[in-house]
């Protein structure tokens, strides 16, 4: 069941009988080729299109470890912190403070 926002209840599932079984053979034979396909990922670290070096080292250290956890909610949290100062504030004053704080921000 959902929640009033879209999100499951806690100690819901949205998919309580997990995986098809019907897949369990297709994993098992990916998992066959998982030692190749590192090697692989491994050698295109050697290429000479540097795109593709990058895809190599991406996908190394996403399955190595992880992939970077997003800081949406952190940014939620500044933009709903600012409303008050923005309805206090005319447009000009608000693009000024905003200046001034991008400066201070900014690396010497």
């Amino acid at each position: 069941m959902r929640s009033k926002n879209g999100q499951f209840e806690k100690g819901i599932s949205g998919n309580p009988k997990g995986l098809p079984k019907g897949d369990a053979w297709l994993v098992a034979e990916f998992q066959k080729h998982g030692t190749k396909a590192v090697r692989t990922l491994i050698e295109l670290l050697q290429s000479a299109d540097e795109g593709i070096q990058l895809k190599a080292a991406t996908a190394i250290l996403d399955r190595g470890y992880g992939k970077p956890r997003q800081i949406t909610e952190t940014i939620n949290q500044a933009v709903v912190a600012a409303i008050p100062r923005v309805k206090e504030e005319t447009p000009e004053e608000w693009q000024a403070r905003t200046r001034r704080e991008m400066t201070d921000m900014a690396i010497p």
